[in-house]
């Protein structure tokens, strides 16, 4: 799934790179509170430690 950035949270464009999905998706996920983002002056942002409970909360592939 690449790298995992060295600070604290990802950009949008940095977690949807990360986790494989688009921005229509992420917003999709951010609108049924799968993930929920941070504002840091008008950036949004997704702490490290919600990514990896998201991940983590996905199922495993059959």
């Amino acid at each position: 799934m690449g790298t995992v950035p060295q600070k604290g949270a990802f950009t949008v464009n940095e977690f949807t790179a990360w986790a494989g999905i688009g921005r229509t998706y992420f917003y999709h996920l951010v609108n049924t509170n799968c993930i929920k983002p941070v504002k840091c002056g008008t950036r949004t942002l997704v702490r490290y430690d919600e990514a990896m409970r998201w991940l983590d909360s996905l199922p495993e592939a059959a």
